[in-house]
């Protein structure tokens, strides 16, 4: 079945869809591989959240049979919203060192406390 979408199409006779990745004109396609061929990969322990690589076609069966997940967006709507939180966490602090440096502050002088770039107390 083809769409119109390139990451939605199917690979070919004899070869699997791994995923997708990006291709030469920055467009998102699928990832094709021989169907024999195992493409080392992570997994995740959905209750330590903790991620493991798969070397092996063994390794991957393994961890498999013990509930590991291929993707952080399997674990849940909990872990998703830590994860998003932790995330604008970031962006929030990136952008208070980013303005301290446009000011021409020094970022090791920076306020921790506050959310906008002030010097800390001498």
């Amino acid at each position: 079945m083809q769409n119109f979408k390139l990451w939605e199409m199917d690979c070919w006779d004899g070869y699997k869809k791994v995923g997708t990745k990006r291709g030469k004109n920055g467009q998102t396609v699928n990832n094709c591989v021989k169907e024999d061929d195992f493409v080392p990969h992570m997994m995740y322990d959905p209750k330590t959240k903790k991620g493991y690589k798969a070397k092996t076609k063994a390794d991957h069966l393994r961890m498999k049979d013990m509930g590991y997940v291929h993707d952080l967006d399997e674990l849940g709507p909990a872990a998703m919203k830590r994860m998003k939180a932790k995330k604008a966490y970031l962006a929030k602090t990136m952008k208070k060192y980013g303005d301290a440096s446009k000011m021409g502050m020094n970022p090791a002088d920076v306020n921790q406390r506050r959310n906008k770039p002030t010097l800390k107390k001498r």
